[in-house]
């Protein structure tokens, strides 16, 4: 038994909240995918979520020619919370449906599902609870990852892509401001604290003074 068997719960995982893979799946995505939910694509279906690469040199970026269109490499990560659910999808031939619309696609499941069951060339990303934690607290590792292969990226997408980033960016500046405006509040009323109390120690001073 490998020791990340040992260090999660018994394989007792029928369902898991497909929020919580898809929150434990950005964790382990960033920072070098962005995973954009309900997808900004074009499927014969309804994908969960696209992994979106946020420079040239990540991963799944390096060594894809062309333009930059071309290195994005968009994989999709379809989430299966119950092997029952894997299972319609397999007997569907959802997973390769999916694959063929993108550079390449990850399915995310419990341990529940063994690797060997899912499709060639298609990745898997197991989510699982951790002892200690609580429902949702999900953690996911990459089991299998997929091969990427060309992919040619239409006008409709790159503008989603672009305006996602965009908002992205803005809501990152937003945060980013209101945690400074938090610390120079939290320092102005440290400084308020150290003022008075000095001014505090000095009026004694003054007071005791012969």
């Amino acid at each position: 038994m490998s020791a990340l068997e040992m260090s999660v719960v018994p394989c007792r995982e029928a369902f898991l909240n497909p929020s919580w893979m898809l929150d434990a799946i950005e964790r382990w995505a960033e920072p070098n995918q962005w995973l954009v939910r309900e997808t900004i694509i074009a499927v014969h279906g309804r994908i969960d979520g696209v992994l979106v690469p946020t420079w040239f040199d990540a991963p799944v970026a390096r060594g894809q020619r062309g333009g930059w269109t071309d290195k994005l490499g968009l994989l999709g990560v379809e989430v299966k919370a119950s092997r029952a659910d894997f299972l319609r999808g397999l007997r569907e031939g959802q997973f390769e449906r999916y694959d063929r619309t993108l550079a390449g696609l990850y399915v995310a499941t419990s341990r529940a599902v063994r690797t060997s069951e899912v499709p060639a060339g298609i990745g898997h990303l197991v989510c699982y609870q951790t002892p200690s934690g609580g429902g949702s607290d999900v953690r996911c590792v990459c089991r299998r990852h997929v091969t990427v292969r060309e992919w040619e990226m239409d006008t409709h997408t790159m503008w989603r892509l672009v305006f996602f980033a965009v908002k992205r960016a803005r809501t990152a500046e937003i945060a980013a401001r209101q945690r400074c405006r938090n610390t120079i509040e939290k320092i102005g009323r440290i400084a308020e604290r150290q003022v008075v109390a000095a001014l505090g120690r000095a009026l004694k001073d003054i007071e005791t003074a012969p």
